[in-house]
This record gives C-alpha cells, sequence and structure tokens, in this order.
C-alpha cells in the first residue's frame, strides 16, 4: 500500500473541497488521471513535475505553494534569477567552474545561469532544484515560494 505524504493528502483535500473528479483535476492540470492518483497516493510523487507544473497544479487547487509543501511563513523566496546568483557565488567563492557544480549535482545548469526562466520549466524537475538546492546549502522550498 502506498504511504500517503502531507502533500497527497492536501492536493486530494483540495481537490475534493472544489468539487472536483479525479479526471475532471487531472485534465485542469494538463496531467493523466493516473499520475493525479500517483500524486494523491505515493510519496514524493512531485519530485517528478517541473516548478511551472506544480505552479500550475497549485493555481488549479487552489492552494498556495506555501501551503502545499508547509513552508514556514518566515521563509523567503528564491526567484530564479536569484538561484543563478547563487550558482555563480558558490562556485566563485569555491574557485570551481561551472562544470565541477554540474558534476557535483547531476544537473547541468550552464545554459540556465544566462536564461534563469529554464529554471522553472522542463528543464528541471523538482527533484534536480532539490539537488541544486543541497549543493548550495539553501532550502528548496524557498525556490517554489517564487511561483
Amino acid at each position: 500500500m502506498p504511504s500517503t505524504t502531507p502533500h497527497a493528502v492536501k492536493i486530494r483535500e483540495a481537490r475534493e473541497r472544489l468539487g472536483l473528479s479525479p479526471d475532471e483535476a487531472a485534465a485542469r492540470m494538463g496531467i493523466s488521471t493516473a499520475a493525479l492518483w500517483d500524486i494523491e497516493c505515493i510519496d514524493g510523487d512531485l519530485t517528478n513535475f517541473s516548478p511551472t507544473e506544480i505552479r500550475q497544479f497549485c493555481q488549479v487547487l487552489g492552494v498556495s505553494p506555501r501551503e502545499l509543501f508547509g513552508i514556514d511563513p518566515e521563509s523567503h523566496a528564491i526567484t530564479a534569477i536569484a538561484l543563478a546568483d547563487l550558482i555563480r557565488e558558490h562556485c566563485r567563492s569555491r574557485a570551481i567552474a561551472v562544470q565541477q557544480f554540474e558534476d557535483a549535482t547531476g544537473w547541468h545548469v550552464a545554459k540556465s545561469l544566462d536564461d534563469p526562466e529554464r529554471f522553472l520549466h522542463d528543464d528541471y524537475s523538482i527533484e534536480g532544484i532539490q539537488d541544486i538546492c543541497r549543493e548550495l546549502g539553501v532550502d528548496w522550498r524557498r525556490f517554489i515560494l517564487s511561483l
């Protein structure tokens, strides 16, 4: 039996509060009903989606990213531009090349340093944002606040 996570419960409750069937909600979210089932029932499944998809899910369901992920109200957002700046500063302060940062995170970020909006789209899943932020020593959920 899959485990239910807090975000899974929040998504299901938001969908039910709106009176949406799984089929209706999935269609509005731009995903399959099976994908919605995974989101509502399987631990960590939201990490497979991009930040833009998460923003879409929140808009459809009428929940904020802060509420969905249980983010501390005192936390401040990290924008895509700020994330690019943090990566540059991380590399500069450690005297490493961007390639070394990419090797450490497992994600290609060089193009995104020139076009930070790429961090929001299909180039990165939430899992990728988590990996990048872990290397930077920042809470990945702060990036979600910028959605």
